[in-house]
């Protein structure tokens, strides 16, 4: 995925979108824009119609938006890697909005959630699994991590 400059024409709307991310295919170099930019491309177009004389619009994607579930851990993340497939999917309806972001760190890092009792950690592949503090079925640990 990058980010970029995007320039979307309807009819005779334009829309400028700054911090648009685009995924890119790295064999073929096809790019598409993520599926929330649609939605939001979709959401401005309707917009004009509430606004006669107006065809011009320039936004941003924000990347800021900090999900429920992360606040207390202070994860660093991207919310436009909502953009990523199957980053906003999860089949547990129960996880919040973000819940499947990617969150990177350097894996050296979970070297004291090893050694901590208080800590479990359930790995599915070298770079995909689970912390959680023990006991705790909302905490501020739980949920995926993806290491670096």
């Amino acid at each position: 995925m990058e980010v970029s400059t995007v320039d979307f024409a309807i009819g005779d709307k334009f829309i400028e979108i700054t911090g648009c991310p685009i995924l890119k295919c790295g064999k073929c170099k096809k790019e598409i824009v993520g599926h929330r930019v649609v939605d939001a491309v979709y959401q401005i177009f309707f917009e004009f119609e509430k606004h006669p004389g107006i065809n011009t619009c320039k936004t941003t994607m924000r990347s800021d938006i900090r999900f429920e579930y992360a606040q207390k851990a202070e994860f660093i993340y991207d919310s436009r890697d909502l953009n990523i497939p199957a980053c906003d999917f999860d089949l547990d309806p129960t996880n919040k909005e973000g819940y499947s972001l990617p969150v990177y760190f350097d894996r050296k890092v979970l070297n004291g959630f090893y050694t901590d009792n208080d800590y479990e950690l359930d790995f599915f592949s070298e770079s995909y699994g689970e912390i959680g503090k023990k006991g705790v079925t909302d905490g501020f640990m739980n949920g995926r991590s993806h290491s670096a």
